[in-house]
């Protein structure tokens, strides 16, 4: 593990019935932190967020950017009325000022242009598809205000691969469940050109290298819950699956055909 190089200084307040909670670190900035509860039915929460979150950074998708950070135990303790919080690693997410999540159904012209790559947001269709994340819903994609425009954030990564929150080497042989008819990714391909850029970013996934995935992996925290077992076989499904994008695109492409583009 890294040398810590920033430590929590003031507790903010809590998010989303306390899963997670707003933090300001010793950078000046604020973040929202997410800890590792181990609950029992979602005990690999932490480690999808970690995981999924690095795969995308490293691909150059609009993920907010985040870090694993330190929280001593003294800093618990003067939280008072969070005792529940445990000391540790636990994963960062800058906390994104200004921010508005998807808008309702019918409401979606309320978003008028975005200022996201094409390729970006091609990626995020065909990247989830690669880490099976079936929770791509209307509160797990961000928009910051920008002056005449927003910026696409994609945001929890908690429910991914085959098993979602408790997956283990087994629940990740199972054949993958590609959960495509998304209002989200329907209004997302309304934006993208043709799906040429599907396959294009498919084939950017098949180009990532073999061991970045699996520092990426070896990297979880050793308190998380992710066994050695675990970490090979989740290396080994992402190496795997990504031989699958091609045919994934054919069902995306399939599925929304002439969508695509529909805002162009």
């Amino acid at each position: 593990m890294t040398e810590q190089d920033i430590y929590p200084v003031k507790y903010i307040k809590s998010l989303r019935g306390a899963i997670a909670h707003v933090i300001q670190f010793s950078d000046g900035f604020n973040y929202v932190v997410k800890f590792d509860t181990k609950k029992e039915k979602r005990e690999k929460e932490l480690v999808n967020e970690y995981v999924v979150g690095q795969l995308a950074t490293h691909l150059s998708l609009p993920t907010i950017p985040s870090r694993l950070v330190f929280i001593p135990e003294d800093f618990i303790k003067e939280v008072s009325s969070r005792k529940k919080l445990q000391p540790g690693y636990h994963y960062a997410i800058l906390f994104i000022e200004e921010s508005v999540t998807f808008p309702n159904k019918g409401d979606e012209s309320s978003i008028g242009t975005v200022d996201n790559s094409e390729e970006e947001l091609a990626g995020i269709v065909v990247f989830d598809q690669w880490v099976n994340n079936t929770d791509r819903g209307r509160n797990n994609i961000l928009f910051k205000k920008l002056e005449n425009s927003y910026y696409v954030y994609m945001i929890d990564h908690g429910r991914c691969f085959p098993g979602g929150y408790c997956w283990n080497s087994e629940t990740l042989k199972e054949e993958p469940q590609y959960r495509i008819k998304m209002p989200v990714y329907k209004w997302i391909l309304s934006f993208v050109e043709s799906q040429d850029q599907l396959y294009a970013f498919a084939e950017k996934i098949k180009e990532f290298s073999n061991e970045s995935i699996a520092n990426i992996v070896q990297s979880i925290p050793e308190e998380w819950n992710a066994t050695t077992s675990d970490k090979e076989s989740l290396i080994n499904y992402l190496i795997n699956e990504k031989e699958n994008l091609s045919k994934v695109v054919d069902l995306i492409v399939e599925k929304y055909g002439k969508k695509i583009g529909a805002k162009r």
